[in-house]
């Protein structure tokens, strides 16, 4: 109900500001370096134009670009079940120092056969997509559609008697009612079980 339409509840102002300020925390920490990484990508692509046909398994020795040290390293997976290697391929700048590392698995024949631009390429079609939908969550987060069942939970089970959430649709108050509903269901279910067994643990205690 929610996620189609966050009006359909009304919560208290503190419990709906400090839930959105936690989701865009973390929004802000999982989406701040992609653009950053995105853009060094780009420039390492760039800078090393002339080995971008470059097979990685021609990348097994040190290869010196204008602006950088590649140099790739296979590891065999254990235990596998899909691949056999992971070739790590190592970007240093000319100094020596390490700015990037990349990873392709797969097995040694189509590691050998991986052009170095290719595996740029997809590190970037990656980033940009996770990008796409970190803008797609933020879109969301604006419209205050943040709630998930986990997150809700604590808050519509002691709602009737704190009054942190109220149902503002009518479809809203149906479904509140019946999730109560349930709710009490549960809780004399439980009553009831725990009840018997006690009972059944006093009755066997007076007969011996």
């Amino acid at each position: 109900m929610l996620k189609s339409n966050p009006a359909s509840f009304e919560f208290k102002t503190a419990i709906h500001d400090s839930r959105k300020r936690v989701v865009l925390n973390e929004w802000i920490d999982d989406s701040k370096n992609i653009p950053y990484e995105i853009k060094s990508l780009e420039n390492i692509k760039i800078s090393n134009y002339t080995i971008l046909n470059t097979q990685l398994k021609q990348l097994k020795q040190l290869n010196f670009t204008e602006s950088n040290i590649i140099f790739t390293d296979y590891k065999i997976n254990l235990p596998s079940k899909n691949f056999d290697f992971t070739a790590t391929i190592y970007i240093f700048d000319r100094k020596g120092i390490l700015k990037k590392e990349l990873y392709k698995a797969g097995t040694q024949a189509e590691l050998d056969s991986v052009k170095f631009g290719s595996i740029i390429n997809q590190n970037i079609k990656y980033l940009k997509n996770e990008l796409h939908y970190y803008k797609v969550k933020k879109a969301e987060l604006d419209k205050n559609n943040f709630w998930t069942y986990a997150t809700l939970l604590p808050y519509s089970i002691s709602s009737i008697f704190t009054g942190n959430m109220s149902p503002l649709t009518p479809m809203a108050n149906i479904l509140y009612t019946i999730h109560y509903a349930v709710i009490y269901c549960i809780g004399i279910g439980i009553f009831l079980y725990f009840l018997i067994k006690n009972l059944e643990f006093i009755i066997r205690n007076r007969k011996s």
